[in-house]
């Protein structure tokens, strides 16, 4: 609702450029405030991030598409300024300014106006957001760590809390061809539960037969086995042993 409101001809560019950059790059407020056309590396399509809290927060970032586009728009309408994002008023024009807090009023007088919901918004929120949007496209906590600019992992970790709960939602579906082909079993030719099911599955199932096996298996899988139970879609609950589930596999 925040961003479909930007397009209001009562948000200045500038300021829908600001809260884009915001939320596409997770800059801290104080980052985006600082931002200066001397940052921007048009060919190279990076910007720099001067940072606010550790030396790891002052790095480039990669500009995306459609960030660039709403930079290049706004340079071609840019004020007599160094920074991106300059002031208004007669006081702080073409001045840095350290607030931010006009213009998320305006964007939740303006949701309230075309949606009649009141919301919280703050420019922490856009960065929160971005984390949120990394960590998707990510795979590990490292690479979201450069990118957000942290100086530890254990800072990084609380962002990943969001994903977990999307990848229980995921896990939820997977498997469910396998436990049909449970449940029908003994209708299958030459198979059964504790003999050779595990040929009918396909050949692209990694076989428990050694330790070496074992160690092909990513540690998501290994906990899976763990367990040593499966459970079939009537909800019965059968134990085997360790030869047995190496050849169901």
């Amino acid at each position: 609702m925040a961003v479909s409101v930007l397009t209001d001809l009562r948000v200045a560019r500038k300021e829908r450029v600001y809260f884009l950059l915001s939320i596409m790059l997770g800059t801290r407020m104080d980052e985006a405030n600082r931002a200066q056309w001397q940052d921007i590396d048009w060919t190279a399509r990076e910007i720099f991030i001067r940072g606010t809290k550790t030396e790891l927060a002052e790095t480039k970032m990669s500009i995306p598409p459609a960030l660039m586009g709403e930079l290049i728009e706004l340079y071609r309408q840019r004020e007599d300024s160094d920074f991106l994002f300059p002031g208004a008023s007669s006081r702080t024009r073409g001045k840095k300014i350290y607030s931010r807090r006009r213009l998320f009023e305006k964007i939740r007088r303006l949701v309230l106006e075309r949606y009649g919901r009141q919301i919280k918004l703050t420019p922490k929120d856009l960065r929160d957001i971005f984390a949120s949007d990394a960590s998707a496209q990510v795979r590990d906590p490292e690479t979201l760590m450069q990118m957000m600019r942290h100086a530890s992992l254990q800072t990084t970790t609380k962002y990943l809390r969001g994903v977990k709960e999307r990848m229980k939602e995921a896990a939820k579906g997977i498997g469910q061809q396998w436990v049909m082909m449970l449940d029908q079993d003994s209708q299958i030719p030459g198979a059964n539960f504790r003999g050779q099911l595990g040929a009918n599955l396909g050949s692209s199932i990694p076989l428990i037969s050694s330790p070496e096996n074992v160690n092909m298996l990513e540690p998501d899988e290994l906990s899976d086995y763990d367990d040593r139970e499966i459970f079939s879609g009537g909800g019965q609950t059968r134990t085997v042993d360790s030869p047995d589930m190496s050849r169901v596999l």
